[in-house]
């Protein structure tokens, strides 16, 4: 919506570039994860970043410079969409509904399985990747269906269609 795209520039160092490459702005961030865990997520006018099991907020028209605010906790997996100016989040084994703004957690279920990637669509289905399938609860119900298979790593959802990567540039 900003007309900006971010992306690191070096393991301490967060950029915001223009569409046709342009550097716009430059912030210093923690350290995060060497395995390239890290994640960043929208979420209204603020973006969250999980660096390790860190969760830090940082305003989208933030100018250039300004220190990222450290939420209280800590998170294992961070969903990569957001529904309502509220992510989803999972530690240990429970999935949790994160206020951004506010840091304040809401306990949600527990899934039993292990989850390596979350997504939450508009309609509120919450799908979690993980043990090489793919869950998917309404409600916190595991919907009709699901789970189903699905290989990978890093999933994504274009159009109606899931999409995941492999080793040396394989998309599934």
């Amino acid at each position: 919506d900003e007309g900006t795209l971010w992306e690191r520039g070096g393991s301490t160092r967060l950029n915001r570039y223009a569409l046709d490459g342009r550097l716009l702005a430059s912030f210093e961030i923690p350290e995060g994860d060497e395995r390239g865990n890290d994640q960043l997520t929208r979420v209204g006018d603020l973006l969250v970043l999980k660096l390790k099991k860190a969760l830090y907020t940082l305003p989208i028209k933030a100018a250039p410079g300004t220190n990222p605010t450290r939420l209280k906790g800590e998170v294992d997996v961070l969903a990569s969409s957001a529904i309502g100016g509220r992510i989803i989040g999972m530690e240990k084994d429970a999935l949790f509904l994160l206020d951004p703004a506010t840091g304040e957690r809401t306990a949600m279920m527990q899934p039993g399985v292990r989850i390596q990637s979350l997504h939450v669509e508009a309609d509120g289905t919450l799908f979690g990747f993980g043990e090489g399938k793919v869950f998917a609860w309404q409600g916190n119900k595991l919907k009709d269906g699901f789970p189903r298979g699905f290989n990978g790593e890093r999933p994504q959802k274009i159009g109606r269609h899931w999409y995941s990567h492999s080793w040396h540039g394989t998309i599934n």
